[in-house]
């Protein structure tokens, strides 16, 4: 799981900094984000 927070991350970094935060926690909460995003 944590491997997936790390991608998310290294995404949203390029539409901005304050993106991350709600990204990555849908993404420990739910787990599915990762294949909706990918």
């Amino acid at each position: 799981e944590v491997t997936v927070t790390v991608t998310y991350q290294t995404n949203i970094g390029l539409f901005g900094g304050f993106g991350s935060f709600p990204i990555t926690l849908r993404a420990d909460a739910a787990g599915k984000s990762e294949v909706y995003w990918k």
